[in-house]
């Protein structure tokens, strides 16, 4: 379950809009500034170096990504938003890793901040991480709050000039950042979704209340992914029904193809939601047969021990008129009565398929 933490945002209360606060958790991380530069002819990436982190310069006729890997230093932020004349109030969201996702656009930019879910714990959970893009002019900020490798992918595929990525504008290059991450949210569902599968198997096998305690985890996980998801697909529809700019109508054909992945992970999250109820169901019912079958052997065993503690209760009483403790075979003639007893109501309940 991913860990969202509480009261972080109070840190903003009564702040006057645009001021600048890192809302998330504070690291050790220095804060990592990669510059990466490209055209169709070659691609240069720089890591700038750490103990003196600024704003690149943007390199002319060529297309520029600078990915900023850490939120914690705050006046470097500050700085970015100086240097490419961002509004306060995007700068303040780019610092908040609790904000909703959104898409706004500007006159000489497109903000876009999102979860990406691409991190996992040792247990096999994720992580959110806040991802914020900034689309202008012939570049790309990218600032993420963890060092992922999400877009590792793009970088390969930008170095080694693989299809036409390098022949196209920064709106490609948001383009596929932004589609890498959504990539990413198939991986998690369907994840998630092979889980619920080997989980039904083991309910069907061996049910444990840890069966139980997993089944909540994931639907908490699915709830938080799913209120993730729904403001992010509205935000790309909307941007493709008013256009911008600064997006080519070919690239803007292949945001609205993210669109359509994201109704499909919606409509996964959702079908995954509503298998939990049926799962929790199902165990329940399995642990139910269980504790009945439990139950049947032991009424079926009380069952034939009552007729056998009545007769030898009958016999073990203290009267003196018992003809039958003075009969010689009266030991061996009980242990005939007791084993026939026994064997007849064992007869009978196989007889009713009760065992």
């Amino acid at each position: 379950m991913p860990n969202r933490p509480h009261g972080r945002i109070t840190q903003k209360i009564g702040k006057p809009p645009g001021v600048l606060i890192h809302v998330g958790s504070t690291t050790n991380e220095r804060v990592e500034v990669v510059h990466y530069t490209y055209s169709a002819e070659s691609f240069k990436s720089e890591i700038l170096p750490k103990d003196k982190l600024s704003v690149p310069t943007l390199v002319p006729n060529r297309i520029n990504w600078i990915k900023v890997v850490g939120l914690a230093d705050v006046n470097l932020i500050a700085e970015f938003g100086k240097q490419f004349d961002l509004h306060p109030l995007v700068v303040e969201d780019i610092l908040d890793t609790e904000h909703t996702p959104k898409i706004e656009e500007y006159e000489h930019y497109v903000f876009l901040t999102l979860k990406s879910l691409a991190v996992k714990r040792l247990d096999g959970s994720f992580i959110p991480e806040q991802v914020s893009l900034i689309l202008g002019k012939d570049y790309v900020l990218v600032f993420q709050e963890l060092p992922s490798p999400i877009f590792k992918l793009v970088e390969e595929r930008l170095a080694n000039a693989q299809g036409r990525a390098r022949d196209r504008g920064s709106d490609y290059l948001f383009y596929m950042l932004t589609d890498v991450i959504i990539d990413h949210y198939y991986q998690v569902v369907d994840d998630m979704n092979g889980q619920l599968d080997a989980i039904e198997e083991e309910i069907l096998v061996t049910p444990s209340e840890r069966i139980l305690n997993k089944l909540q985890g994931m639907r908490r996980e699915l709830v938080f992914i799913r209120r993730l998801l729904i403001p992010l697909r509205d935000a790309v529809g909307n941007l493709h029904k008013t256009g911008s700019h600064l997006i080519d109508t070919n690239t803007m054909q292949y945001l609205l193809d993210t669109w359509d992945h994201l109704n499909y992970v919606i409509n996964e999250v959702e079908s995954a939601r509503e298998l939990i109820p049926g799962l929790m169901d199902l165990y329940m019912s399995t642990v139910s047969k269980s504790m009945n079958e439990v139950m049947k052997v032991l009424t079926i065993v009380g069952s034939i021990f009552i007729p056998l503690t009545f007769i030898v209760g009958l016999y073990g009483m203290n009267f003196t008129n018992m003809p039958e403790l003075g009969w010689r075979y009266g030991y061996a003639g009980l242990w005939v009565i007791l084993i026939g007893v026994t064997s007849g109501m064992v007869m009978y309940f196989r007889r009713k398929k009760w065992l």
